[in-house]
């Protein structure tokens, strides 16, 4: 009987590119014979890996554009520039032309949320789009010319810091090599007490001590273990990994080399986004770099560096489904326990840690625990880089230490107008009126959490077509696995969608309650877990904007029922009172 470990297949997810890039699409019929002989595999099973991934399942075609699905988008204008190109070629968003020369759909945020609308083409990013770039990419695509020849500023994206602290300045004051020539950078035991000493906690969102998880993989008995950098970054409205693999990847490998040294693994593995890929050779440049710098100490210190490549899949962010990705399977999360420190990937002991954490060992390393523990609050130490996107006059990337006010980053970034909410941490955080009392919070573990997403909306935003768009994308992103989640993501987006339609009642809200508690509560993941956050925050801090769009009856069907008559009026020839029918019961008057 084949059992589940036996059927992973490292390398899976890079053999699905290399035939996209061949074949046109990694679910061509000749590609997954190749495929299945060459990792013994059936057929259906590597099918049912390639589809999972949003990427995977684009038709060939060859100009392939996707525009960026995110609200900070849509406030600036995605929409009418994706029916502009549309309307070109006489096809709607997720069609192809018959010629196959083009496809335009739509993709969850790339990691542009500084420099929107944005959109990807044949996987490279492509920012600040406007009505004259549209035309011009539109002139383009009719002549078929090669994107080789395309400007190149059209795909230059931007890295822009608008304020530093201590730890981007060492960053640009230090070559990541120096890292190497402290003697703490040779004793897995120093390095491990260097982080305890410095308090860092994991800088993904869930802010779990660093040290100890590392322990915990450490202290097992399976000599063969791994490291691996989370550079999934998927959470819309962040980019902060975005420039730190642009602008210091070699301290980022610096401190993958360090992470696994400590803990005593001889492999670490980047696990990039797909949106990302475009980074590729710089990385492996910097890769090449920091590998070189290990020729001098001895072989039991040398770690080997790997970069892989996702497809596209928000969950993929939750570790247990990253490792899932990286064994070739559909990256669905694990049941846990047992955990990946333990039984991670192949299944040996694993510590996963996102980029900005890895780059922060690597800075402890060089300047010292002290340094580091001097910088936050007690419990949440060290400097923090926000990325601040919105109705903003400098989007972009900003350091403060832990325990800053949340107005302070905000008002560093300079509104455009007065702002009227923030969203903390991504769909997946807090939504937060702009009030005195809100802005004042500190920004640590354990006031305001935050991963550092904050997204600044002014009063020209409704805070329930916001959430409304968070729906979506959660109910997109939704692996599927667990029903609560499953079933829970789709009930929120099709409340939403019914309020938007203005068909909602008190009634949908009620209905929504018990979903809500289950995905609270039952959810086999941290996805399903935080995905009604919007929708309580929405009721909790902005209810009366919600039940502006509410109708004063106990229900209302989700679709018009006298457009439903419509083609029966038609076939009949009427058109009198009696062949129309109304969305709800009028109340009777009173003689």
């Amino acid at each position: 009987m084949t059992t589940e470990r036996q059927r992973t297949a490292p390398g899976l997810l890079a053999a699905l590119h290399q035939a996209r890039s061949q074949f046109g699409t990694a679910l061509d019929a000749q590609a997954l014979a190749e495929l299945s002989t060459a990792f013994s595999l059936p057929p259906g099973e590597i099918a049912a890996t390639a589809s999972f991934y949003h990427f995977f399942q684009t038709p060939p075609a060859r100009y392939q554009i996707h525009f960026v699905d995110h609200v900070i988008d849509h406030h600036a204008g995605v929409e009418a520039l994706c029916a502009r190109l549309c309307a070109a070629f006489a096809i709607e968003p997720g069609e192809r032309t018959t010629d196959e020369r083009l496809f335009v759909g739509w993709t969850a945020c790339a990691g542009l949320s500084d420099q929107a609308p944005a959109a990807l083409i044949n996987g490279r990013p492509m920012p600040r789009l406007d009505a004259a770039r549209i035309d011009a990419i539109i002139e383009k695509i009719q002549a078929q010319i090669p994107m080789d020849q395309w400007p190149t500023e059209w795909f230059a994206v931007t890295n822009a810091i608008h304020r530093y602290g201590p730890l981007l300045t060492w960053l640009d004051a230090t070559p990541a090599e120096a890292v190497f020539e402290h003697p703490t950078a040779h004793d897995p035991d120093a390095i491990l007490q260097a982080v305890t000493d410095a308090g860092l906690r994991g800088r993904g969102g869930a802010g779990f001590p660093t040290a100890t998880k590392w322990r915990f993989c450490r202290g097992n008995t399976d000599p063969e273990r791994f490291l691996i950098c989370n550079a999934d970054e998927g959470e819309p409205g962040t980019f902060k990994d975005r420039v730190l693999l642009t602008r210091y990847p070699a301290h980022l490998f610096a401190g993958m080399i360090l992470a696994a040294r400590a803990i005593g693994a001889d492999k670490a593995i980047l696990y990039l986004r797909y949106e990302y890929q475009y980074l590729l050779p710089q990385l492996e440049a910097a890769r090449q770099r920091i590998a070189s710098a290990q020729a001098t100490v001895p072989q039991a210190e040398r770690v080997t560096l790997e970069i892989a490549l996702g497809a596209g899949a928000y969950v993929c962010g939750e570790e247990s489904a990253l490792i899932e990705s990286l064994e070739g399977k559909p990256g669905r999360p694990r049941v846990r326990p047992p955990y990946p420190v333990t039984h991670g990937y192949l299944g040996h002991p694993t510590v996963v840690n996102n980029v900005e954490t890895l780059v922060a060992v690597a800075a402890i390393v060089g300047n010292g625990a002290a340094w580091w523990r001097a910088l936050g609050t007690p419990d949440s130490s060290g400097p923090k880089l926000f990325c601040v996107s919105g109705d903003v006059a400098q989007p972009g990337l900003y350091e403060f230490p832990y325990g800053v006010a949340l107005g302070d980053v905000v008002t560093a970034a300079r509104p455009l107008g007065t702002p009227y909410a923030v969203q903390v941490s991504g769909p997946s955080g807090t939504l937060l009126p702009a009030t005195p009392e809100q802005l004042a919070r500190p920004l640590a573990f354990e006031a305001l959490p935050c991963n550092g997403t904050v997204m600044v909306f002014d009063v020209r935003r409704d805070p329930v077509a916001i959430v409304h768009h968070f729906a979506r994308f959660f109910a997109h992103e939704s692996c599927g696995f667990c029903t609560p989640c499953r079933v829970g993501t789709q009930l929120i987006a099709k409340t939403f969608a019914k309020i938007a339609a203005g068909y909602a009642t008190c009634f949908d809200l009620e209905r929504l309650a018990p979903a809500l508690e289950a995905m609270r509560l039952a959810s086999n993941c941290g996805f399903g877990l935080s995905a009604g956050n919007p929708v309580r925050d929405l009721i909790a801090h902005f209810r009366h904007r919600l039940e502006a769009h509410l109708q004063p009856h106990d229900f209302i069907p989700a679709f018009s029922l006298d457009a439903e008559l419509a083609a029966t009026r038609r076939i009949t020839g009427r058109d009198d009172a009696h062949a129309h029918l109304a969305q709800f019961e009028q109340p009777e008057v009173t003689r």
